[in-house]
């Protein structure tokens, strides 16, 4: 485990260092990118102890509950998502460590969803989108577990439907992980996300709308275009 840590933190680093140098030179973001990733582990971490004692379908299959997704997607939001893309993948292999080392479904499901979770939030235009994005990586994290189940020689029908049942509700906890998360890491690290930017050029945000009539009280002969 060690040596797989090692060997993934060096692919990071060179990784940082080839392809994003204004991050590893801002002490601010290094600690962001940190946080995000250490925060998902350590949710991951949270979720994979619970512990269904009567039930152990439902034990076996709590790794796909793991919202990895949610911290994809503030990667993306907050750099960008080739870098969302590259912390997927990273995130996705400890996620598969710490849900079950001898089943490599978890993974994969974390890296689809995760992979799913990126391209859902390139394609926001305001916050309330990314619930929208989170039910887009239910229904993908559904689709991925039944096949794993259909796969695998010692799965049982309700061990699928608790999977399948855990899958949905992994996008959803994204989603909303994501929305709640977001406007506290842009207020702490004074950053402004494409979000933000989106929702403060909509014509209809109540700021904007503020801002126009302050300055039409004062004179100013102001009009979005």
């Amino acid at each position: 485990l060690a040596i797989l840590v090692l060997a993934v933190m060096a692919v990071c680093i060179i990784s940082l260092r080839q392809y994003y140098p204004q991050i590893m030179a801002s002490e601010r973001l290094t600690v962001l990118l940190c946080l995000l990733v250490i925060i998902t582990l350590l949710v991951a971490r949270g979720v994979a102890a619970i512990n269904f004692s009567d039930r152990p379908e439902a034990s076996s299959t709590i790794g796909y509950l793991i919202p990895m997704a949610a911290g994809s997607m503030l990667i993306s939001i907050l750099f960008n998502s080739r870098l969302g893309v590259l912390a997927t993948v990273i995130m996705s292999i400890f996620v598969g460590i710490i849900a079950g080392q001898h089943d490599v479904s978890f993974m994969i499901v974390a890296m689809i969803g995760g992979l799913v979770g990126v391209y859902g939030a390139s394609k926001v235009d305001q916050g309330w989108d990314l619930a929208r994005a989170g039910l887009l990586i239910g229904g993908a994290n559904v689709v991925v577990i039944l096949a794993a189940g259909l796969l695998a020689y010692d799965s049982t029908w309700l061990k699928i439907l608790w999977g399948t049942f855990f899958g949905l509700l992994n996008g959803l906890l994204s989603g909303v992980l994501a929305i709640g998360i977001l406007p506290y890491l842009e207020t702490l690290f004074g950053i402004t996300s494409s979000i933000r930017l989106l929702e403060l050029a909509n014509p209809n945000h109540p700021l904007l709308k503020r801002l126009l009539l302050e300055a039409s009280e004062k004179g100013f002969d102001l009009h979005l275009r």
